[in-house]
């Protein structure tokens, strides 16, 4: 199978127009699924109600809704509604985010995400069963209440974002999918060995959990070079910017003096230097990068320790590039 699903480019800022265009060519593409990421910018709930109204057969995902940003309950009956009225096409995607985006920006103390994610998670599973809900968690309780509507699908795939240990074994032990994002090959393999653990410990298998995670991809035939460093600002954007998370990551696969060269540098607000931080050699191993050939390799790689690779595109991508790498990695091509 050579399944393959993509981000939504530059989600935060996109016109309806914008979004309407990119999700009608990755249906005529035979993309899988389009991915609606959350920060601080649109709202992926309504992205995913447009590309819903304006496509007939490709999935969405919200990846990721923060724990943090909204009621279990709410996301519950939002999810709930879009899956419905769509035909059965959506995946929710959760995680706790970062400090900076929770803390920051929605104004909620970064306290017990481990245990915020799984309380979400069986709340939002208890509310879409049907069943009066009676809740009694540590951070959510809830008194008899039943969701008045009747989903089309009671069993929703609720994907997870996870890198650390116990965020592992929550997913093997609780979701339908699983999002790591800058890992290379390699590096999946050995976590997923984490994940495949829990499962087993829970009477399932990794034949439960689908692996889809995000990989960094820009191609160019104009102008490889730019598009290469495209993915380098994206890259260190993360590394630097987005909490302890991805600095450590990059640092446990052998690159900790590309992440420490990378937050000097944006510490000290040289964005040039941040992006030449990340080597060569970092690039190569987590981007999809250079020609159609070397792309799709890179892919089929990825597609051996995994189910469903997501395309991620830089947010200086121009259309032009995106288009080009939506065609050129298209699945059957």
């Amino acid at each position: 199978m050579d399944n393959l699903a993509f981000v939504l480019p530059n989600w935060a800022t996109l016109t309806r127009d914008e979004v309407v265009f990119y999700a009608r060519l990755g249906e005529k593409l035979n993309y899988d699924t389009i991915w609606i990421p959350e920060t601080w910018g649109n709202d992926a709930f309504t992205i995913m109600n447009t590309i819903a109204e304006n496509t007939s057969k490709i999935k969405f995902g919200c990846g990721i809704i923060s724990v943090f940003s909204r009621s279990a309950a709410n996301i519950a009956q939002t999810i709930a509604t879009i899956d419905t009225f769509s035909g059965g096409r959506t995946i929710l995607g959760l995680g706790p985010s970062t400090n900076v985006v929770n803390e920051n920006w929605h104004g909620m103390k970064h306290e017990m995400p481990l245990g915020r994610t799984r309380e979400y998670v069986e709340i939002i599973r208890l509310i879409l069963s049907g069943a009066r809900v009676n809740y009694d968690g540590k951070i959510t309780k809830l008194s008899n209440m039943k969701f008045q509507s009747k989903p089309l699908r009671r069993d929703i795939p609720i994907y997870l974002a996870s890198l650390g240990p116990k965020n592992l074994e929550l997913t093997g032990r609780l979701a339908d999918g699983w999002l790591p994002f800058l890992c290379p090959e390699g590096h999946i393999v050995k976590l997923k060995e984490a994940v495949s653990e829990s499962a087993v410990n829970s009477g399932r298998t990794m034949d439960d959990i689908t692996v889809s995670p995000y990989v960094p991809a820009l191609l160019s035939s104009k102008d490889p070079g730019e598009a290469d460093f495209k993915i380098k600002e994206f890259i260190s954007f993360y590394v630097a910017a987005m909490g302890p998370h991805y600095y450590n990551l990059v640092s446990s696969y052998g690159f900790g003096e590309d992440a420490a060269i990378i937050r000097e540098a944006w510490n000290n607000k040289d964005l040039v230097k941040c992006a030449e931080g990340v080597s060569d050699e970092l690039l190569d191993l987590v981007a999809v990068k250079g020609s159609a050939e070397s792309g799709k390799s890179k892919l089929d790689s990825y597609r051996k320790v995994s189910d469903c690779p997501i395309l991620m595109f830089p947010f200086k991508s121009t259309k032009e590039q995106i288009v080009e790498t939506l065609e050129a990695l298209a699945p059957g091509t």
